[in-house]
């Protein structure tokens, strides 16, 4: 699976490289041919034409004969994962600005002193997720725009904030907002239930509460931070007493196709008042949302 090639200047990108920027030409790249079924669905341009058009809300100026290209790169992996029971996808988006600039060191080669080079001189930290075996193609669709919609914001987020004068045409819409997370492929949905319910199990006292702070899907591998409360709450006298309030933070990661990566337990202290000591749960029972 490939995604940009050729010179990648800025990755992350950099706050001020977009600062001057007047205008861009957009082109939308799909590698899907291991998914032609997904064309159907999904078509570069139509893709294409929703970007030009929310571009063009915040003021730039979207023309092809702009010098400054806006790329918006997406491609699909198919992998056979006997564990998960079937053909699963690996996914990658991409964005990046694109320009033909000078390069001083080029010196007197003709090919490139006098015409310059291609440079993405922005570009934004790749997305990559994973379409688990019952995802439909409505469901990869939705999922996969959603996503390009995500990153096309975030390039619009960072060039207001590079030119805050630069949102020059008016419009009845609003200007984009910071970007919401993608959507999530509903197996990845089920596991993050499940693993608040079982973490949920750590939390002492009975008032005690669990927060999934961070749960954050590459590919197949899943990273997690989780806050766990330890709160205990009696009333005596007609009045309410807290008698502990503790807070510990749990993490951990697994790989949906690797289920030995499900061996693992997450463990946290308990608060003196409720006996100190740990307190675990194991991964193992996660592996029941893979197959149900």
């Amino acid at each position: 699976m490939s995604l940009l090639t050729g010179n990648i200047a800025v990755n992350p990108a950099i706050k001020g490289n977009l600062r001057g920027l007047t205008g861009v030409s957009v082109e939308v790249q799909a590698e899907l041919l291991q998914l032609p079924s997904l064309y159907g669905t999904l078509d570069p341009s139509k893709l294409q034409e929703q970007f030009e058009a929310r571009i063009k809300q915040t003021g730039l100026q979207v023309s092809n004969d702009e010098a400054a290209t806006f790329v918006v790169s997406l491609a699909a992996d198919v992998r056979h994962i006997p564990y998960l029971g079937g053909v699963a996808v690996l996914y990658a988006v991409d964005t990046t600005l694109r320009e033909l600039l000078p390069l001083p060191r080029a010196g007197d080669d003709p090919d490139n002193s006098s015409e310059g080079r291609l440079v993405d001189t922005w570009r934004q930290k790749e997305s990559t997720g994973i379409l688990l075996p019952k995802t439909s193609l409505n469901q990869a669709a939705a999922l996969l725009t959603g996503e390009c919609r995500r990153l096309v914001d975030g390039f619009l987020i960072a060039w207001q904030a590079d030119e805050p004068n630069g949102a020059r045409k008016k419009s009845t819409e609003q200007p984009p907002v910071e970007p919401p997370p993608p959507p999530t492929d509903p197996l990845f949905q089920k596991l993050r239930q499940e693993l608040e319910r079982l973490l949920g199990r750590l939390a002492q006292g009975n008032d005690g509460s669990v927060s999934i702070e961070k749960f954050e899907v590459n590919g197949t591998k899943v990273a997690f931070k989780a806050r766990i409360r330890h709160r205990q709450v009696v009333e005596f006298l007609g009045k309410k007493t807290t008698l502990y309030s503790v807070t510990t933070y749990a993490s951990g990661s697994f790989d949906v196709s690797d289920p030995t990566s499900f061996d693992g337990k997450v463990c946290v202290n308990k608060p003196q008042w409720a006996g100190g000591g740990e307190i675990c749960s194991s991964l193992s029972e996660l592996k029941g949302a893979l197959t149900a």
